[in-house]
């Protein structure tokens, strides 16, 4: 179920930043220092910068081509004026030249990954200092796939340890795609605040019980499900519970009369006759 609702104070149009903002003030703090995983979308200046204020370290992919400056030498002592904030630029050429080193990356499945990195400025925080890691992975026919930039403010993480801390953020991928897809987040037509509540805890607590049924694997659950033959027999996710439910629960009336949650519009599924049912 939701631990916090009612993250928006108003009824409007909120954007996704504002929304992060938000959501960081109303859990961050009761977490404590936290680490902070954003996608390229997300990494905007003001929500690192609203991160970084709580205590919390960044890990993110930027573009290739973001402004990357490194620290300036010290100043020299009695010089006048203000010292430099941005040493000389980085870009593809001088990313180049850093040294490589290969590891392996659980959570990339093992794959091994050839990291350069460099403590460095990015223009767009405004003087933050964070540790910028170019990262391939070597590709299963061979070779390198793209270089993707990962930025991270926690100095004390090492180039390995920002690649397997960024890559625990695919693991919230697929609870995304069963929200958006299967339990109809991706269809919302709610309009007022009240009512999207409602329907968001009906959901989320519907989604709370099959995680739970899942991390209970009791015999009777397991003895519904029905594992394809692509997996392994031992697999358990929610997505199979809540198709073995369905199928122990599709002929009785009641659940026939839900209608569809991945459709809009149209003809609610399972509103005909059932599949074992005989004309007279």
């Amino acid at each position: 179920m939701p631990i916090v609702t009612g993250l928006c104070r108003g009824p409007g149009h909120a954007g996704k930043i504002a929304l992060a903002k938000a959501l960081l003030r109303a859990v961050g703090d009761r977490l404590g220092p936290l680490c902070l995983l954003l996608d390229a979308w997300y990494m905007r200046a003001s929500l690192i910068q609203a991160a970084l204020r709580r205590g919390h370290a960044v890990v993110g992919q930027v573009r290739r081509d973001t402004a990357l400056f490194g620290l300036p030498p010290p100043r020299a002592p009695g010089r006048r004026g203000r010292p430099r904030v941005y040493g000389e630029r980085i870009d593809a050429a001088a990313a180049a030249l850093l040294p490589a080193a290969t590891h392996r990356i659980a959570g990339y499945g093992g794959r091994a990954a050839r990291l350069r990195h460099a403590v460095c400025r990015p223009r767009f925080l405004r003087g933050v200092v964070a540790r910028a890691v170019w990262c391939e992975l070597a590709k299963p026919q061979g070779g390198w796939a793209k270089q993707r930039l990962l930025l991270c403010t926690d100095l004390d993480l090492s180039a390995p340890a920002v690649v397997e801390a960024y890559a625990q953020r695919w693991s919230v991928e697929p609870l995304f795609a069963a929200l958006k897809l299967t339990d109809g987040m991706g269809a919302m037509w709610q309009r007022g605040r009240r009512t999207l509540l409602r329907w968001l805890h009906l959901v989320q607590i519907g989604r709370a019980l099959l995680v739970l049924l899942t991390a209970r694997a009791e015999p009777e659950v397991l003895a519904l499900l029905r594992v394809g033959g692509w997996r392994r027999p031992a697999t358990l996710t929610p997505g199979l519970v809540k198709d073995a439910l369905a199928r122990r629960f599709r002929d009785i009336q009641a659940f026939r009369l839900v209608p569809a949650t991945h459709k809009k519009t149209g003809p609610a599924r399972g509103t005909g006759p059932p599949m074992n049912a005989t004309t007279a």
